[in-house]
C-alpha cells in the first residue's frame, strides 16, 4: 500500500473509515481530497529527500571515519520553511477556450 493512501486513511472520515486516528476536521470542516492529497504528495517528497541525503551523510562519515580521519560536514536538516507552488491534479482545473479556471481553496 502506497504511504499517501496510508496517511489518507489516518486522516479522512468515510464510510468504510468511520474512525480515522487523527481526522482533519480538527483542522478545518472541508479539504477537497485533490488539496489533501497534493498536501500528502509534498510532505511525503520532503520527508523522502531528509532522510535520503541523511544516510548518504551516514554513509561518508563512516566512509571517513574508517579511514581516519575526521568528518566536518555538518548533518542535513530538515527545512525550516517551506515555500512550495501548488500541485494541480486532474479536477483541479477546468480548460475554458484558451483559459484555465484552477479550483481554489483558501481554506
Amino acid at each position: 500500500m502506497k504511504p499517501g493512501t496510508v496517511l489518507e486513511r489516518l486522516t479522512q472520515r468515510t464510510k468504510d473509515n468511520p474512525s480515522p486516528v487523527i481526522p482533519l476536521e480538527q483542522v478545518s470542516d472541508y479539504i477537497p481530497a485533490m488539496f489533501r492529497r497534493a498536501a500528502i504528495n509534498t510532505a511525503l517528497g520532503i520527508a523522502s529527500s531528509f532522510y535520503t541525503n541523511l544516510e548518504k551523510w551516514h554513509k561518508e562519515k563512516a566512509r571517513f571515519e574508517a579511514n581516519g580521519k575526521k568528518y566536518t560536514q555538518r548533518p542535513p536538516v530538515p527545512p525550516r520553511q517551506y515555500n512550495f507552488n501548488t500541485t494541480f491534479y486532474a479536477g483541479m482545473y477546468r480548460w475554458i477556450d484558451n483559459a484555465i479556471m484552477l479550483y481554489l481553496y483558501d481554506g
